[in-house]
């Protein structure tokens, strides 16, 4: 690549420079004016040009780039053309991080930024492409809409213009559809419904972990690649991980890839291996399209069948395997939650974790489970890891359930009414029985939101401190129903399912619902928080 520079003694010249050693450097884009006034490349090399009337236009623009610490740049214009009419001001406005205005008379008056709501009104460039959101992020469709009526030379296609663009969409097209094979789930929906369910991420409750110096090591070592998440049931690992995707999506280089999974156990679609490497691989191509050269290999031949069946995993990990390896990865996060509630083929999902996290500096990995000794077996088989413990770390996680249950007694008071007794009376219950869970608050705010005003107290002292002795006062309260053995039968088909069922499959599974079969939905509502009904 050719770059201008201006020396000291005012002279311009040309450097070469290999592909992989661009230095930065500025591009002055204008319009072109009279082919006489205009410098072209024959009279840098003749040394003649400098009385035209565009030599002042890159003089100006070597000195400008001197001024912004740059040592290097070029010029672009057009023939034909104003600036806001020709095709080429699309790459110029979207891909610099920078892109000043300047008068005829050089003087500034503005930039992408200052100027934002007016290039938005000439060229109907949304403002997020123009603060830099990645392209990916905008369909093909919407891109095209920005070229609107610019002004572009026509290509030398013996084949024909219109042809040319025919099979260009048609390429597009079929890298579409390959992406759309490709997910099975989206990952960004999950976090948003399982942010909802819990209700709301509160940022006060996990930005602890920030400060944490495991956490820091593994963000800034170059050699720790993977961090393991592990803490008891309902300690809030899913929510610690919501909010440190939060946070690197602010954190980290616009450039840099994020993707995530998160698994559990009772959703068919996200409780196995397969499905994981599916969805952390359409997080990734969905930023960096050009990885899915390496799924269209196989996907051109195959189509979506290539991630159906047994033959799935050996296909996927080989894809995987080439991205991670792709010399033209950007530097990414990749974070699996709940590696624990990955039902079907988690020794396998494992084992590729283990290896694949030690084999480029370029990958950072983040992974969430229970204190299962299986787990950690083979999580010891990473080469570079950290372990981020929750249990040595009770006192952090103690104040950040202490921060949800103030949100939760909050909205209590909130909604139905609480005398400031009666709040007391519940922030002071849960601060002291909750034992640092996450859940047993969640599952006790549940029980009183659908407790009167005039009772709260008296329900207040039948909670038990701690999330075993809460389940068991549950299982109590259901046996002494009088549909305690139909409840028994509905809980213990529950158990053995390998989907969520609807009401009327759940009637066929228990023989006792089949009298009953239209108060299916009391009953489920008898079984307390050990089944959940969505409508």
């Amino acid at each position: 690549m050719r770059l201008l520079k201006y020396e000291d003694n005012g002279e311009l010249t040309i450097i070469s420079f290999e592909d992989d050693a661009v230095p930065p450097y500025a591009i002055l884009s204008h319009t072109w004016g009279a082919d006489t006034e205009e410098v072209i490349f024959a009279d840098f090399n003749t040394g003649h040009g400098k009385d035209k009337f565009g030599y002042r236009k890159i003089r100006f623009c070597g000195q400008q780039a001197h001024q912004d610490s740059l040592q290097y740049f070029w010029e672009s214009a057009f023939r034909s053309s104003r600036w806001f009419k020709r095709g080429w001001t699309l790459q110029e406005l979207l891909a610099p991080r920078t892109v000043e205005f300047f008068s005829e008379e050089w003087e500034k008056f503005g930039d992408k930024v200052s100027l934002q709501s007016l290039i938005r009104k000439i060229t109907s460039i949304p403002h997020e492409a123009l603060n830099g959101a990645p392209l990916s992020q905008f369909s093909v469709a919407e891109r095209l809409r920005w070229k609107g009526d610019r002004e572009t030379k026509p290509p030398a296609y013996s084949e024909g213009a219109a042809s040319a663009f025919g099979r260009l969409m048609d390429e597009i097209h079929t890298q579409e559809r390959c992406v759309q094979d490709v997910r099975h789930t989206d990952p960004r929906d999950d976090k948003r419904r399982i942010e909802e369910t819990k209700g709301g991420l509160l940022a006060d409750s996990y930005r602890w972990v920030l400060e944490n110096t495991t956490f820091q090591h593994w963000q800034q070592s170059p050699h720790d690649q993977l961090l393991w998440v592990k803490g008891d049931p309902s300690k809030g690992k899913t929510m610690l991980l919501c909010g440190i995707i939060d946070e690197l999506k602010c954190a980290i280089p616009r450039t840099a890839l994020l993707s995530y999974f998160f698994c559990q156990a009772t959703d068919l679609r996200i409780n196995n291996a397969t499905a994981v490497l599916r969805g952390l691989l359409y997080m990734l191509v969905s930023q960096q399209p050009s990885l899915v050269s390496h799924v269209r290999k196989r996907h051109d031949h195959a189509g979506k069948a290539l991630f159906e069946g047994p033959n799935a995993w050996v296909a996927l990990t080989e894809i995987f395997v080439d991205v991670l390896r792709d010399p033209s990865l950007r530097t990414t996060y990749l974070i699996i939650d709940a590696l624990d509630e990955c039902a079907t083929d988690r020794t396998k999902l494992l084992e590729f974790v283990a290896q694949q996290s030690s084999t480029s500096d370029r990958v950072k990995w983040i992974v969430s489970s229970r204190n299962w000794p299986e787990i950690e077996a083979q999580l010891e088989r990473a080469g570079h890891k950290v372990k981020l413990s929750l249990e040595l770390n009770a006192k952090l996680v103690a104040a950040a359930v202490a921060v949800f249950i103030h949100r939760k007694v909050d909205q209590l008071a909130e909604e139905i009414h609480y005398k400031a007794v009666t709040r007391n009376a519940v922030l002071q219950h849960l601060t002291s029985n909750a034992h640092n869970t996450f859940l047993w608050v969640a599952l006790v705010c549940q029980n009183l939101k659908a407790t009167a005003n005039r009772h709260v107290l008296k329900k207040l002292a039948s909670f038990p401190p701690g999330l075993d002795a809460l389940y068991k006062q549950m299982m109590d309260q259901m046996s002494k129903s009088d549909d305690a053995e139909t409840c028994r039968s509905v809980l213990a088909a529950a158990a053995v399912l390998y989907r969520p069922v609807t009401c009327s499959e759940l009637v066929a599974l228990v023989e006792q619902l089949e009298s009953v079969s239209d108060d299916v939905q009391e009953i489920v509502s008898l079984c307390g928080s050990f089944l959940t009904l969505s409508i």
